[in-house]
């Protein structure tokens, strides 16, 4: 059975500027269409038999609606620019990491119904980096003022937030409901915090890295085979840990440049390389790479 990845770019000479599709079969043959977007898009989203587009274009900020073969249905004008996205409930769940803020869309009224500003007692702008659901909460990351936010349902109405000591530079969450998991790296201190999903309490902390040149980018899950990876940029390396077995590093895969962003499908691991204009493809079997793919500047995955 063929093997879909969704994901964006930002193309080189005209080149795979928009959202990727790769098909892939089982004897690593692929192929590769772009829908192209006119301008820089971060994020995309695969729901049902769809896609969903932030777009930031010459003359402003869009949410682009598109049928699963890349025709465009809807094109919806945004005060600001999303880097994050999930669907929760009939709501499409946004975050965007320029203005620092928390918005909600329901998908049947079109209507916006909150847009929740990350530490608005302050003129400093956060980063909101991640949102998602999260057992019975949705969650965001704020990456300059290292904290994350709990709401308790998808209007983004009542919150708590849980601080972490400043110069981490929190980066995204992987989670594993059943075995009551999260995993968050930092990007500063390239370190990977084990955290319960239940009471948001720190259980471990995994220095994946000493280098003060390197960059913690992306994680996932094989939530199967409870491994969790990270990848280092500068070091152009994916550490892949073992959280059955105390956090012990089983693998260190070398990756191409700039290893930004990373997504299991079935067993296999996909890792965007910017630097290097590729896709690459490792087996969480063998920790053997098994395929690599030219994308021009590729970013981020389907969410």
């Amino acid at each position: 059975m063929d093997t879909q990845v969704y994901l964006t770019a930002y193309g080189l000479n005209s080149l795979d500027q928009g959202i990727i599709v790769l098909t892939i079969d089982n004897h690593g043959v692929y192929s590769k269409k772009c829908i192209a977007v006119n301008g820089k898009s971060n994020m995309v989203i695969k729901t049902k038999d769809g896609l969903i587009c932030s777009v930031q274009e010459p003359e402003g900020n869009y949410l682009l609606f598109y049928t699963i073969d890349g025709t465009l249905q809807e094109k919806i004008k945004t005060e600001h620019f999303y880097s994050f996205g999930t669907l929760s409930n009939g709501y499409l769940l946004l975050a965007s990491f320029d203005d620092g803020l928390d918005s909600s869309y329901h998908l049947t009224t079109h209507q916006w119904t909150s847009n929740v500003h990350h530490r608005s007692d302050i003129t400093t702008k956060g980063r909101s980096h991640f949102i998602k659901r999260i057992g019975n909460k949705i969650i965001t990351v704020d990456n300059a003022y290292q904290q994350i936010y709990v709401y308790e349902d998808e209007t983004l109405k009542h919150f708590e937030v849980i601080d972490f000591e400043m110069g981490l530079n929190l980066r995204l969450l992987s989670f594993d409901e059943g075995r009551n998991r999260m995993f968050l790296n930092t990007e500063l201190t390239n370190e990977l915090l084990v955290l319960s999903i239940d009471k948001w309490q720190e259980i471990d902390r995994i220095k994946i890295n000493k280098s003060k040149s390197c960059f913690s980018g992306g994680n996932a899950i094989d939530t199967e085979h409870h491994l969790v990876c990270v990848s280092m940029r500068c070091e152009n390396m994916i550490y892949v840990f073992d959280y059955d077995k105390n956090m012990l590093l089983v693998e260190k895969m070398p990756t191409k440049r700039m290893p930004r962003d990373l997504i299991v499908i079935g067993e296999s691991l996909y890792v965007t390389c910017t630097d290097d204009n590729c896709v690459e493809v490792f087996s969480l079997r063998s920790f053997k790479k098994i395929n690599e793919i030219e994308v021009m500047q590729p970013v981020t995955f389907s969410m």
